[in-house]
């Protein structure tokens, strides 16, 4: 029957590679779901083989609540939570989504525990808004930096600031050069150790100057001597826990060669200082020294930190999202901006691809033309 053969059509998944158009995917609901379910499949596979570190599924049920815009009353916001818990919201429902009033899912919600395979009414409600209202307390500007320091003072409360017995084992197997020359390197494992912390310290100390040591940011009005001591110490703790697991992972991949080759690069431990340096201060909204102020006080080049980003975050496993969505934010705006700006190493990059690129196909164009003089060789003879 028709039924039958409607079932036996329209019960596959969907291909949505080979398939140009999808007929009645807005106003098939059943259509629209298997949809959903082969996007879903197609990322989790591109995200496990590691085409993307971060899991753009998050940013679906993300909380926008807090960039509200101030007309946006909590009268309103009431009406809205009672219209969302009544039923599925509209792409737009007149005077409720004003701009920034954007009403998503409460903090809770992760991909992991509400896929995108929930049912909806196609043709009139967007599934990035399918989403219920649970209860608990609102996500806030407030509550997010609570969170966000009560996660770094947690990290960093049982850390060392200075190098970790395991960190100590790299720089047994490499000297470390000094942050001006190329030429002059330290030799003993101890004297390693000390300069690398010297080095540290004064790369931190450049935006969070220490009591009567001049900056380029200035004087430092907002904080007391004592917590600026404190942020201090975290940047080092959180820089010596990423360094340590960084050279762990480059050991594993390249051996010891790996890490005596980022051990020796004074632009890698830059970069990895400001990244650092750029958590501490998202965790607590310090504007004195915020992006992209850590680019001019460490003399570092946008480029170098945006291609520090990703390593970073691999290596601490535990960092919040908010944190995560902030230092990837930070290299959107690098590469959309800041790393074009003159003098950057992205052009030296950009030039050395291209001339690769060259010698490969000059190479395999004289291996073609070789294995050709090849072939008409025996048919001459």
């Amino acid at each position: 029957n028709a039924t039958a053969v409607e079932m036996c059509t329209f019960t596959g998944a969907v291909d949505l590679l080979s398939s140009r158009v999808l007929e009645g995917l807005v106003t098939d609901a059943n259509r629209m779901q298997r949809a959903l379910t082969a996007l879903e499949t197609e990322y989790e596979q591109h995200y496990t083989r590691g085409g993307s570190e971060l899991d753009e599924r998050e940013f679906l049920y993300t909380d926008f609540t807090k960039f509200a815009s101030p007309r946006f009353s909590p009268g309103h916001m009431q009406s809205a939570v009672m219209k969302l818990g009544a039923g599925p919201l509209p792409i737009r429902q007149g005077a409720l989504l004003g701009p920034g009033a954007h009403i998503t899912a409460p903090y809770s919600i992760s991909p992991s525990s509400t896929p995108l395979k929930t049912p909806f009414w196609a043709g009139l409600h967007s599934p990035k808004l399918d989403l219920g209202v649970e209860a608990g307390p609102p996500v806030t500007p407030v509550s997010e930096i609570m969170s966000a320091s009560a996660w770094l003072r947690g990290v960093t409360a049982n850390l060392a600031a200075e190098p970790s017995p395991s960190l100590m084992r790299y720089l047994a197997a490499v000297a470390v050069p000094h942050d001006g020359g190329q030429g002059a390197c330290m030799t003993v494992t101890v004297s390693a150790a000390k300069q690398l912390t010297q080095r540290v310290r004064d790369l931190v100390s450049c935006i969070m100057p220490e009591e009567k040591i001049p900056s380029l940011l200035g004087p430092f009005p907002l904080l007391q001597p004592s917590l600026v001591t404190e942020r201090r110490i975290e940047v080092t703790k959180l820089y010596y826990l990423s360094l340590e697991r960084i050279l762990q992972a480059e050991e594993k991949n390249n051996g010891v060669t790996g890490v005596i080759s980022l051990l020796s690069a004074g632009k890698f431990h830059r970069a990895l200082v400001a990244c650092s340096l750029e958590v501490v201060t998202a965790c607590y909204r310090m504007v004195s020294c915020a992006f992209p102020k850590v680019l001019d006080a460490l003399h570092i080049k946008a480029f170098d930190m945006a291609k520090m980003i990703e390593c970073f975050v691999k290596s601490i496993t535990t960092l919040p999202r908010e944190l995560k969505r902030h230092l990837f934010l930070v290299e959107e705006k690098i590469l959309e901006s800041l790393a074009w700006e003159a003098g950057s190493p992205i052009y030296s990059l950009i030039s050395s691809t291209v001339v690769q690129d060259e010698q490969s196909e000059g190479i395999a164009t004289h291996e073609d033309d070789t294995s050709d003089k090849a072939m008409q060789a025996p048919n001459s003879k």
